[in-house]
């Protein structure tokens, strides 16, 4: 998919939990957007964009030997936006599923176990050879469908799953990070979203079902998570990953 032209939008939405809502735009005739919301004094950043009209790829570690955003930047000269993906393990595998350009890498993961990983339901993002893309529970992810997919992570918890937030979630919760995470609207457009201070699951689920009009969202990551964003957002980029998304202004 061949992008001509790109024109970067900015959007800045200023919620509060408890208030009232108001909503600043400014919109651009263009596929990408540029999310900036401040929920209870805490800053979020990312983008929202459809399949269907922009490409998201990734990279690797272990078959691509890129492993941090840094890395990818000296190679992608035009790139966009890049992010990490799911939750992985110390030798550079992931914990879940992982399809990369129709072609599957690692396995869905049903086991149980310790850490956010495993914080039942998970689930999957993927994107299908139709650039449809959707994020279901993994109970629920259809297996026969694997040879229709270009692209998925499995990664865990979900967030928000058919508009409910995970149930185990506590608006009052202390266990505060910095987070990433992707989410799906109800039109189809792919949101990804960092949290630039610590919060908990719970404002972050509700960030994307309230602010984003996300149904469904997915946790990729905690406090190592970065996200890049061209001539917005510029973190260190030092850290390695298993994996990398991105999109490049073609």
């Amino acid at each position: 998919m061949i992008i001509r032209v790109i024109i970067i939008s900015l959007i800045v939405l200023i919620f509060s939990i408890g208030c009232r809502k108001s909503t600043t735009k400014k919109e651009f005739n263009s596929h990408f957007t540029v999310h900036e919301l401040s929920q209870n004094h805490v800053l979020f950043q990312g983008c929202k964009f459809n399949p269907k009209d922009i490409q998201l790829k990734m990279v690797t570690f272990l078959e691509d030997e890129i492993g941090t955003i840094r890395g990818l930047l000296n190679q992608k000269e035009d790139l966009l936006f890049a992010t990490n993906g799911g939750i992985f393990q110390k030798n550079y595998t992931t914990s879940g599923l992982l399809i990369k350009e129709g072609k599957m890498i690692s396995k869905v993961n049903n086991k149980n176990g310790k850490g956010n990983f495993y914080l039942k339901p998970n689930g999957i993002f993927s994107i299908d050879k139709n650039n449809k893309a959707s994020i279901v529970s993994t109970p629920n992810f259809d297996i026969s469908s694997i040879e229709d997919i270009n692209l998925a992570i499995q990664s865990g918890p979900l967030l928000v799953l058919e508009n409910k937030i995970h149930p185990v979630f506590r608006e009052s919760s202390k266990n505060v990070n910095i987070r990433n995470g992707v989410g799906v609207d109800t039109q189809g457009n792919i949101h990804f979203l960092i949290s630039n201070e610590r919060v908990n699951l719970y404002q972050f689920a509700q960030i994307f079902k309230d602010s984003l009009d996300c149904p469904n969202a997915l946790y990729l990551d905690g406090f190592i998570s970065e996200m890049y964003i061209s001539n917005i957002r510029h973190p260190s980029f030092k850290r390695q990953f298993a994996t990398i998304l991105y999109i490049e202004n073609e």
